[in-house]
């Protein structure tokens, strides 16, 4: 074994390493293809790699946002700037001990294709891909028909079971292009392209929403007015999706007025998306108004795409929401939904259990301490039965039976004597 680990650091034992010296080609295929080993290193967004020491770190504010800057020596008296916004996300990787560790014990590894296997596994494990690069080029040297090594440094067979470079697999045979770290068929790298425009152009005209918004949630008094002015100006479609996140927010808290002039923005956007979340929030917003205003708002616009997700609310174990969903299905005066409504008539509850209690025999007369069990019970949900009567014109109750005689008589009437005639 040539390759011991303490920690997380990687260590080569001498004791066990071959003492055989790396000749000059070899030391020029590992070291050359990472320039990395002995500083800190910062990956560009462009693909640049850079290694050198820091001497300096602040943050600076640049176009109005602040940004990590660091002063790197990259060679004796030479000093460069490298901006956080120009690496690579997590570019910037300081100088490790597993780094120099390697740096200084690379030049005694045996030259076998096992060995710089080896190393180049634990440089993956450690967070160093680029050594591990070197080493895998290093196979090819000693094996050029090497699978594992072609495989990761790029390479792919072709139809005729040729090594070439992977890009020429799928970009000549498959007709792919290379995109963010994927192979993509153009079609779909166009539709993936145009989503992430929306997206950009959805951030940009959110803007001034963020800002107002962020305000508002903390502001009192004229600061909070001033926000929800310019809250209210907003008329731009392309923000709807912010809006709607806004609004369904349950973790943060938010003034009720900033939570109504979310729905009366949202409101000029008569879209299904809009009225999905009017809906939801009609059902689960702490503020009775809030609630009031979606459901206000769903009867202008929104009604086809609402009355479902009330009548899901239906077949929930929540009370309040069964007879709140019930509610709003009347106001929006929907139909066809005889069965959901009968089904959500009465609803079986878990009452009491959880504390100490005293439990009673009534035959035997005696009596025991300890933790009272829940019970179930049957809960008549009253806005459900206002619903079906005002939906039907009748007034059966929560006498299931006789709502189901009553529907099968006018549904489904008798179809007489079937029977053939003799």
């Amino acid at each position: 074994m040539v390759i011991l680990k303490a920690g997380a650091v990687l260590i080569f034992s001498k004791s066990v390493l071959v003492q055989s010296a790396m000749s000059l080609t070899a030391m020029l295929v590992v070291l050359s293809q990472s320039t990395t080993a002995q500083g800190d290193i910062f990956r560009y967004r462009d693909g640049r790699v850079i290694s050198g020491t820091v001497t300096d770190e602040k943050t600076m504010t640049i176009h109005e946002a602040p940004v990590r800057v660091w002063a790197v020596e990259v060679e004796k008296g030479v000093f460069i700037r490298v901006l956080e916004s120009e690496l690579v996300r997590n570019g910037y990787e300081p100088l490790s001990e597993a780094r120099t560790q390697y740096a200084a014990n690379v030049g005694s590894v045996e030259q076998t294709v096992e060995t710089h296997a080896a190393l180049a596994g634990e440089c993956m494990k450690l967070g160093m891909p680029d050594l591990a690069r070197a080493h895998f080029l290093r196979i090819l040297d000693i094996d050029p028909l090497n699978s594992p090594a072609r495989v990761a440094t790029g390479y792919a067979l072709d139809e005729n079971r040729r090594w070439v470079k992977k890009e020429v697999v799928m970009g000549e045979s498959r007709g792919k292009v290379f995109h963010k770290g994927r192979w993509w068929f153009p079609e779909m790298l166009a539709i993936e392209q145009s989503k992430g425009a929306a997206k950009d152009k959805a951030l940009a005209a959110s803007k001034d929403l963020v800002r107002w918004n962020a305000t508002a949630r903390t502001a009192t008094g004229a600061h909070l007015q001033t926000a929800l002015n310019g809250i209210s100006q907003i008329n731009d479609p392309l923000v709807a999706g912010t809006l709607i996140d806004y609004l369904l927010d349950t973790r943060r808290a938010a003034p009720p007025e900033l939570k109504l002039m979310y729905v009366d923005v949202l409101s000029r956007f008569e879209n299904p998306a809009v009225a999905q979340a009017l809906a939801r929030a009609s059902m689960t917003d702490a503020s009775e108004a809030v609630r009031n205003a979606c459901l206000s708002a769903l009867g202008r616009f929104g009604r086809e795409v609402a009355i479902p997700i009330y009548v899901g609310y239906l077949g929930g174990k929540d009370v309040a929401q069964i007879n709140s969903a019930a509610y709003g299905l009347r106001q929006l005066q929907a139909t066809g939904i005889f069965f959901p409504l009968l089904n959500a008539l009465t609803t079986k509850q878990l009452q009491g259990g959880g504390g100490a209690g005293i439990n009673a025999s009534p035959t035997s007369g005696t009596f025991s301490t300890g933790a009272s069990k829940p019970i179930e019970v049957e809960v008549q949900n009253q806005e459900v039965l206002n619903t079906l009567s005002a939906m039907t014109g009748q007034s059966f109750g929560f006498d299931r039976a006789a709502w189901v005689a009553w529907y099968a008589s006018v549904y489904a009437p008798p179809a007489g004597d079937l029977r053939r005639d003799p």
